[in-house]
């Protein structure tokens, strides 16, 4: 794949061709290859046997603000706001088990998921991320009411239980995580924070330190015009 996509640069010349073996000795040296909005769909589909419309994805922030390279092969996987699950079939060849949750997106969350070679490692929950009972969902012009669970409650109800927690769930974050006081065996949680008050951020911060976590916090890589929205990682050595 590599050798395909750099020969489309190559020229018949010593200065093309100079460049062109100089990048491919590099990239195979790092195991890497040259990644854009074009070939992702086919590089997708190979990872994962899922034909994706990558245009259903505006900002690709599962690629550009998440990192996958944290998820370990025995991590169980919570992924919180799935959207049309990119990050859940990126995720699922490498860690034990995926769970999601959806309530806006899951038609296209269900479909591409069962063109997933890996589908029996993902587990589509049927309920929201939020307090115990029953919240309002509103996002890309829906709104639904549907039963929802705390963080809290997940944890104590799923097994295998989760050890990576990524979560988008457009502002349910505050709420959704200060009222957990037992992250049983969870060491990575990556999160989208939507605040512009610095006491609320503050808030969410601290109560991750009081459970153990070094907090990082970071710009948003994929849209940066939105300055009441980050990234978030708390990380927990266990």
């Amino acid at each position: 794949m590599i050798e395909k996509v750099l020969k489309l640069f190559s020229r018949n010349n010593f200065f093309y061709n100079t460049i062109y073996w100089t990048i491919l000795k590099y990239l195979k040296y790092e195991n890497k290859c040259i990644v854009n909005r074009y070939n992702l769909e086919h590089l997708i589909y190979i990872l994962t046997g899922a034909k994706i419309n990558i245009y259903e994805y505006d900002y690709l922030e599962e690629l550009c603000d998440y990192d996958l390279s944290n998820i370990r092969s025995n991590d169980v996987v919570l992924n919180i706001g799935a959207g049309a699950g990119l990050y859940a079939l990126l995720s699922a060849p490498i860690c034990r088990h995926v769970y999601v949750i959806e309530p806006i997106l899951t038609e296209v969350l269900l479909r591409n998921i069962r063109q997933s070679k890996f589908k029996d490692k993902i587990t589509v929950l049927d309920y929201a991320f939020g307090k115990d009972g029953y919240i309002e969902c509103s996002y890309w012009g829906k709104q639904i009411k549907i039963k929802s669970k705390s963080i809290q409650t997940i944890l104590n109800e799923l097994d295998p239980a989760p050890t990576y927690i990524k979560c988008d769930c457009e502002g349910c974050e505050f709420d959704g995580f200060t009222t957990c006081n037992d992250f049983k065996d969870v060491r990575y949680i990556e999160l989208e924070y939507h605040t512009n008050d610095p006491k609320e951020l503050k808030k969410l911060i601290d109560h991750f330190k009081s459970n153990g976590y070094t907090v990082k916090v970071l710009d948003k890589a994929s849209i940066k015009e939105f300055k009441y929205i980050g990234i978030m990682r708390a990380i927990r050595h266990i």
